[in-house]
């Protein structure tokens, strides 16, 4: 128990006015006359021993009601924690908005119930309260204090948001605004769902200044179906290629989702509708045949129903399908058989073939995959093109090297952390790995027995790690002696064999590893771009940028949209970045007036989930945070009860009253 003002208790001393007054009984008494009382002596003893009780009971109410009014000034109260209770300097509420608030509960969306309890929740503060108001988006606008009537607009105005920041990031807001206005009792309130996520709170909770209070929000149903992402089998869509889409949907429920509906829409026309099981909560890959009759960009959206959370039954996603690419070949001899017979047999790759002496750089700068045979060294001019493409468009180039002399390839090679050593033989080649990504659905089956190349001399290649640049050893000799290396810096992907392509070297060219492994290499050239990003995220979209006029703005466009991104050019790069300018999924057009990008942005699916603190005490107990059940019939009492303490001077009030009562009662009606 605890005095909000314990200097009024020295005013109980005032309880030993009536007891002075009962004990000197400072009433005179009038002698009468009278005959004879001696009728009256048994009335006498027996009214004496009434009025005995009846003082000492009229002692007892006037006393308990001087204490009752000194107590009720006093105003008692029973503090929430054990600290005394004092009023709260700064109020914080979180409003979780985001789209897993949608669940619904007796029928009532999780958002609507938390909106109702943030608003009994400020209108129980004074009229004096500072009050801040965080949303899921965080905006910069939330870091500023609000009256009472301005914090029920603002919570009244909210609506659900494709956002979902990490917990700490709202807690370093709140810890933020309470060391700017130097608050020393602040109360943080969370109405949320809370979902599992980064869970960083070592730097808030240790103050024991600040009060966090939970208000946790759980639906009736955890069941939910999401599209999580998609991509192709193949690293490049040409046009009038057979392809394959693979489609990843996840089942977040303890229920199996049979027979659902999976459709798929490309350039507004359905190509494809099919159904899919999946088993509780477990993730399925379903494959979609695809074939584009076009080149350019191609918009596509995957969907499927499910409810009553919607926001991911719909991906969209752009692909980005080339009629042709070209393949520029140098070597020391313009009639390489291996090479024209690969020519012929792809269809969409445009060859151009030249030797070193004849080299046509314009159309090397054209070129999406570059073949160096029998390669000695670097010139300036093959080393300017492509060190340019590691910052913009991206570049297969595949490097074999000459059967003699060609350890001046290492001071190029060195950058890709690539070395050429000295020539050993004989040569006996590994099997290839089938579990490399390299290999990987290249053949429908490997044969064990299959014929490996033989390689007469090769160079022993040694790889080692370097800042910016991913490696990997993609065949080996028996001895575990690297024959490929395939690395990557930036844009630009190297594949360096470690011997001459040669007849008198190896017949690797007339084995049936080769042409399916150039294919692989060649295909490689194909800009790494996804296909989707997210919406709400801050990390820049890299562009491959060539356009002529650098100071014209890049807009980002839909049907009734038109942004202009945060952009910045380095290089042969563009980076566009989007502050929350966009709030609804689709595909959009990014350009200015000589290029275009077919971009698709989705909401993310961190709130696919609906993963939920089942145990309310596991949260608290992370956040050292009290608990409001949601269903409270009004959460601006309780709130009343935890800032203030549980007050009693109304009831003393009353008691004091009540006393009044029972001493009038005594005197009037005891006889």
């Amino acid at each position: 128990m605890h005095f909000l003002h314990p200097g009024y208790l020295w005013f109980l001393s005032l309880m030993a006015i009536p007891v002075v007054i009962h004990l000197f009984n400072f009433r005179r008494y009038k002698v009468l006359q009278f005959s004879n009382f001696r009728f009256l002596q048994e009335l006498q003893q027996e009214s004496d021993q009434r009025n005995k009780i009846k003082h000492w009971l009229v002692l007892l109410a006037r006393m308990l009601m001087i204490a009752s009014l000194v107590l009720a000034f006093a105003q008692p109260f029973i503090p929430f924690t054990n600290q005394a209770a004092k009023s709260p300097s700064l109020i914080s509420i979180y409003l979780d908005n985001s789209f897993s608030m949608r669940n619904t509960n007796n029928g009532v969306a999780n958002f609507e119930l938390a909106r109702r309890k943030a608003i009994e929740i400020i209108k129980a503060q004074k009229e004096a309260a500072q009050i801040q108001v965080l949303s899921a988006s965080c905006y910069g606008h939330e870091q500023r204090l609000l009256t009472k009537k301005q914090a029920i607009q603002y919570v009244e105005e909210l609506a659900i948001v494709p956002a979902s920041p990490k917990w700490n990031s709202i807690l370093e807001k709140q810890k933020d605004i309470i060391e700017l206005n130097k608050s020393d009792n602040a109360y943080c309130y969370y109405l949320s769902d809370f979902q599992e996520g980064e869970r960083n709170f070592s730097s808030f909770v240790n103050d024991s200044t600040i009060h966090a209070i939970a208000i946790p929000f759980f639906a009736n149903s955890k069941a939910n179906i999401a599209i999580d992402s998609c991509w192709l089998e193949q690293p490049i869509q040409m046009q009038d290629q057979a392809s394959k889409l693979l489609v990843r949907l996840h089942n977040y429920g303890e229920d199996a989702a049979e027979n659902v509906r999976l459709s798929l829409t490309l350039n507004k026309e359905q190509k494809y509708v099919g159904s899919v099981n999946i088993a509780p909560k477990a993730i399925q890959i379903d494959t979609i045949p695809i074939a584009v009759h076009q080149s350019g960009y191609t918009t596509g959206v995957l969907h499927i129903n499910d409810e009553p959370i919607n926001f991911d039954n719909d991906y969209y996603f752009t692909l980005e399908v080339k009629s042709s690419f070209n393949v520029y070949c140098l070597s020391s001899n313009t009639n390489s058989t291996c090479f024209s017979a690969l020519a012929a047999g792809f269809k969409n790759a445009d060859f151009f073939f030249s030797d070193y002496n004849h080299i046509n750089y314009n159309q090397m700068e054209q070129a999406d995959v570059l073949i160096l045979q029998d390669v000695s060294n670097i010139n300036g001019g093959i080393l300017a093109t492509i060190e340019k493409r590691i910052n913009g468009q991206s570049l297969s180039l595949v490097l074999f090297p000459a059967d003699k002399n060609a350890e001046d390839l290492n001071s190029f090679l060195q950058a890709y952390g690539i070395g050429l050593g000295k020539k050993y033989s004989p040569v006996v080649l590994s099997p290839i790995n089938a579990q490399n990504p390299f290999f990987k659905d290249m053949f429908r089956k490997i044969d064990e027995s299959m014929e490996m190349p033989s390689v007469t001399s090769a160079y022993s290649l040694s790889a080692t790690i370097q800042s910016g640049v991913n490696g990997d050893v993609l065949l080996n000799s028996k001895e575990e002696t690297p024959l490929l290396i395939a690395a990557q810096k930036g844009s630009v992907e190297v594949f360096v064999f470690g011997f001459s392509l040669a007849n008198e070297s190896t017949n690797f060219s007339r084995k049936a590893l080769f042409a399916p492994m150039m294919a692989k290499m060649m295909l490689a050239s194909s800009d790494r771009k996804p296909l989707a990003y997210d919406l709400g995220s801050s990390r820049p979209i890299e562009l491959p940028y060539n356009s002529k006029n650098a100071e014209e703005a890049y807009h980002l466009k839909s049907a009734n949209i038109d942004v202009i991104p945060e952009q910045r050019i380095v290089g042969q790069s563009l980076f566009i970045t989007l502050h929350n300018q966009l709030n609804k999924p689709g595909c959009y057009t990014l350009g200015d007036q000589s290029k275009a990008y077919e971009l698709a942005f989705n909401y993310s699916r961190n709130e696919s989930a609906p993963v939920e603190y089942t145990n309310v005490e596991s949260w608290a107990k992370l956040l050292h945070a009290s608990i409001i059940e949601a269903d409270a019939a009004n959460a601006g009492v309780v709130v009343n009860q935890m800032q203030e303490g549980i007050h009693y001077w109304q009831w003393l009030i009353i008691l004091a009253l009540l006393f009044v009562l029972a001493e009038v009662a005594l005197l009037r009606f005891w006889r």
